[in-house]
């Protein structure tokens, strides 16, 4: 049904006819109607806006209109709905863009309240991109709202609409003020002229109304909703959306912030802040649960140890009746070793697999891993190493200590001691003496390192040689194979419930990769190197992210050098990820026939393109890489040098 009386209707159709055939409105708001239609030539549907007659009969909301409307036609960017025409034809004034299939978030918030912060992360994130896109091109929304937010039903993505064709607000003659009032920044409402950072504002509106479910301030009015802008404090998130992560209710009030100076300076650092925090985001249960698994395995070798000291003290007595026979003692020792050793290792196994399988289940994958160890490496470097007890230390050296006399006596020096005793002294007793020493020399290093593995008996630091094998390994092909069988039976899990750890880059590359294996095989077949090049892109995007975070932690006086690098980092690192976004929406509508392939096998070669692109990049600069490295740690485990 439309609004518009039916006479008008029939002249809008008539006036499009042959160019593009309206079926239906869409919704209104304060500066037009929205339509569905169909571009006639492509036989494809589009949306058209077109501006109220009321604003068209006066030149200068017309011309405005206009000309904000092909300035955001110069805007390409997969998170901004694109704008296919601008037109005029007789009374009516109209643009014509993409058809987002889906809802506003506005309409997702009013039919199922408040959205969960793990999508509202999301769909910031996506938003942001779209904004830093256009703010680096000098157009300011001026509009951001949730009505103005499409969530495309089929991929999911956050789509920004309407750059520059903001509603005018009647202020009883003071002159028109353009914008939703609920999302107005109070700079703009004193009549300073729309910036970056009162689209910023009118994003921290939007983030507080999807994380609470309702605006921050609700008048009668439009003019008591300026008010409260200007006036009131802003109500509390934490309050309002208690579910809400610290560290997104800081971003949230720091782009809430009534100075627009103490807002950041652009989106980009804001979406910093909000991926990062305080720090780090936390991680999901199950990765905190299997990253602290060794409290749970521990306790299998402490007793493996203990065993084995019983076991084995019979056999390290018996090294001294060898006399200094090495390979027959080894053997007895071996012999009731091994098979506790064995035993333990079988659990450990076991209760790997299972910890894995359940990971697995739920959707995570060993980047998955990575990513927490590497935050166990963060939180280690910032609380310092775990230093060991004053009885644990002592422990583990009397064990040590004890190890080395066995070794002395049972193994390698008893055949020299033994032609050392003197004549007349009673050899018998002598080598009994010896024999209960290295015994228990034997059953107290057992039982010291059974000891250790339940009170920490020595500095456990963030880049020691435990933790370089350890996070070596669960990058190494084995760990994938590990994975792969604990897995085996379970199909093709969803994604996990939280997955705010994910850098951008890898979110993207899983998804693809769902995407991917989710088409027919004889669409598979037709595009085979798809996986390669987008794990090469996810690859290099995580080199350039690292590099530049190297620049920026590194403790080497700034200097216009490392400035302009860390820049046209900045530059190569937007260029990838907006690369495999492209791809991933045109996947997803390759999946569903919405895009001939030819479009995919362009993003694909455009995509190889980029990352050729950060390849020659990062080799020109390889060597200040390895340099910065010495002296700023914590790699990423998603990202290695280039090569």
């Amino acid at each position: 049904m439309t609004h518009l009386p039916e006479d008008d209707f029939s002249m809008l159709q008539a006036a499009l006819a042959g160019s593009w055939s309206i079926e239906r409105e869409l919704g209104r708001g304060g500066m037009g109607v929205v339509y569905l239609a169909r571009d006639v030539a492509l036989d494809r549907p589009v949306a058209i806006k077109v501006l109220h007659g009321s604003l068209a009969r006066i030149p200068e909301h017309r011309d405005r209109f206009l000309r904000e409307a092909r300035t955001g036609a110069r805007l390409s960017h997969p998170h901004i709905v694109p704008i296919y025409a601008v037109e005029q034809r007789e009374d009516f004034v109209y643009f014509v863009m993409g058809l987002v299939d889906g809802e506003t978030a506005g309409e997702r918030v009013r039919r199922g309240g408040p959205i969960e912060p793990d999508d509202v992360e999301r769909i910031l994130r996506e938003i942001g991109w779209g904004l830093a896109y256009a703010h680096a091109v000098n157009l300011v929304h001026r509009d951001v709202t949730l009505d103005n937010i499409l969530l495309e039903r089929s991929t999911g993505r956050a789509v920004l609409v309407d750059f520059g064709i903001a509603s005018e607000i009647d202020r009883a003659g003071e002159g028109p003020l353009i914008g939703s009032p609920a999302y107005l920044a109070p700079e703009v409402i004193r009549g300073e002229p729309p910036s970056v950072q009162s689209d910023l504002y009118a994003l921290g509106i939007t983030a507080w109304g999807m994380l609470a479910g309702r605006l921050p301030f609700i008048a009668d009015d439009s003019a008591g909703v300026l008010v409260k802008h200007l006036t009131d404090d802003m109500p509390s998130l934490s309050r309002a959306a208690p579910r809400t992560p610290r560290r997104m209710v800081q971003a949230v009030e720091n782009a809430l912030h009534r100075d627009a100076g103490a807002r950041c300076e652009s989106v980009e650092l804001w979406l910093d802040r909000l991926n990062a925090g305080e720090g780090m985001v936390a991680l999901s249960q199950p990765l905190n649960t299997w990253v602290g698994r060794w409290d749970a395995i521990k306790p299998f070798y402490a007793l493996g140890m203990t065993v084995t000291a019983m076991l084995s003290a019979a056999a390290a007595s018996q090294s001294i009746y060898d006399r200094g026979n090495i390979a027959a003692t080894l053997m007895k020792v071996a012999a009731t070793f091994l098979p506790v050793l064995g035993g333990v290792v079988a659990i450990h196994f076991a209760i790997e697999l299972a910890m894995l399988r359940r990971l697995a289940r739920l959707g995570y994958t060993t980047s998955d891993l990575q990513l927490a160890l590497t935050r166990v490496r963060q939180q280690l470097r910032r609380n310092g190493p775990i230093k060991p007890q004053m009885i644990g230390r002592v422990v583990h050296d009397v064990g040590w200590l004890a190890g080395g006399l066995y070794v002395l006596l049972g193994v390698t020096s008893l055949r020299y001691l033994m032609l050392m005793v003197p004549a007349g002294y009673n050899r018998f007793e002598i080598i009994r003496l010896l024999a209960e020493i290295t015994q228990w020399s034997y059953v107290a290093f057992w039982s010291a390192m059974g000891f250790s593995f339940l009170v920490p008996s020595f500095h456990n630091g963030p880049d020691g040689w435990f933790v370089r094998i350890r996070d070596a390994f669960w990058s190494s092909a084995l760990a994938e194979r590990l994975m792969s069988l604990a897995s085996i039976g379970l199909g093709n899990s969803g994604a996990p419930e939280q997955t705010l750890h994910r850098p951008t880059e890898l979110v993207l590359d899983l998804a693809i990769d769902d995407l991917w294996t989710a088409l027919p095989p004889t669409t598979r077949n037709s595009i085979p190197d798809t996986r390669q090049v987008v794990s090469d892109l996810r690859r290099r995007v995580a080199q350039v992210k690292e590099f530049e975070r190297i620049l920026t932690d590194s403790p080497t006086p700034p200097s216009p050098e490392a400035a302009a690098l860390r820049t046209q980092l900045a530059i190569h690192h937007a260029a990838g990820v907006t690369a495999l976004e492209r791809i991933r929406i045109v996947l997803a509508r390759l999946g569903s026939a919405a895009a001939p392939a030819g479009e995919f096998t362009a993003q694909l070669a455009d995509a190889r393109a980029v990352e050729q692109t950060l390849l020659a990049e990062l080799g020109m600069h390889d060597n200040l890489w390895k340099q910065l490295k010495r002296v700023v740690r914590t790699p990423s485990p998603l990202a290695t040098p280039a090569g």
